[in-house]
């Protein structure tokens, strides 16, 4: 924050804590209001220069959103994603985000979910609802990272597809703002773990090995 390299730790008795990186000292930020208990996760995001903390809170499976910049509440309660009704039968799933991410000046999260079917939801927070959702998942649940690929903000998914006469595992990038499939690149082996970032820089860890892959002129390598 304030262009400080700074980690960022939340607790119910200490509050919000900012902690520089360079010096390892440590400022609250703010105290966590009654209603805050049972966190379930904590994500900061920068949305149009401010510094955005999304909270999750077993109360009510609420998310609250807080302004580290300002130090002020920016909305809460607002509905969880991951609270869906299916059969009469109320579920509850947490966390609610694998990643919250800036998406045109607002933030979102991408939320795994079962209900209608497998797959991952681009939910606007601020709004309380879903933009989109990406389906494709038939097996287990992917590995998925958010970042850049060729200046389009996408999520890497990986999967298994059948590819000349047999299955062959799979790195699926999707456009965030469309949920069209953008790449998809088939893989030697099974991706254990995968690493995007805004450089367009793709890391996918195969077994023992590490596959980077870059995009070039409209093509990865």
């Amino acid at each position: 924050m304030a262009g400080r390299p700074v980690v960022v730790t939340v607790d119910k008795d200490a509050g919000v804590r900012e902690w520089d990186v360079a010096t390892w000292r440590s400022e609250t930020l703010l105290a966590l209001p009654p209603e805050a208990t049972g966190i379930r996760e904590a994500h900061c995001v920068v949305v149009d220069g401010h510094t955005l903390l999304v909270l999750g809170v077993s109360e009510a499976d609420a998310l609250h959103v807080w302004d580290l910049s300002t130090r002020g509440r920016v909305a809460g309660p607002l509905a969880n994603p991951r609270v869906t009704v299916a059969s009469g039968i109320r579920t509850v799933t947490t966390p609610a985000f694998h990643r919250v991410v800036a998406l045109d000046g607002r933030p979102v999260g991408i939320s795994p979910t079962e209900f209608p079917a497998r797959g991952l939801a681009v939910w606007d927070i601020l709004g309380e609802r879903r933009l989109r959702w990406i389906g494709g998942v038939t097996s287990g649940w992917p590995r998925a990272e958010v970042g850049e690929w060729d200046g389009v903000p996408v999520v890497a998914l990986t999967g298994t597809r059948r590819w000349r006469g047999g299955e062959r595992s799979r790195v699926r990038l999707v456009n965030l703002r469309t949920g069209t499939t953008i790449e998809e690149i088939p893989l030697p082996a099974r991706a254990g773990a995968l690493a995007l970032d805004a450089g367009g820089h793709l890391a996918v860890g195969l077994d023992r090995d590490v596959l980077v892959l870059r995009h070039w002129k409209g093509h990865p390598r």
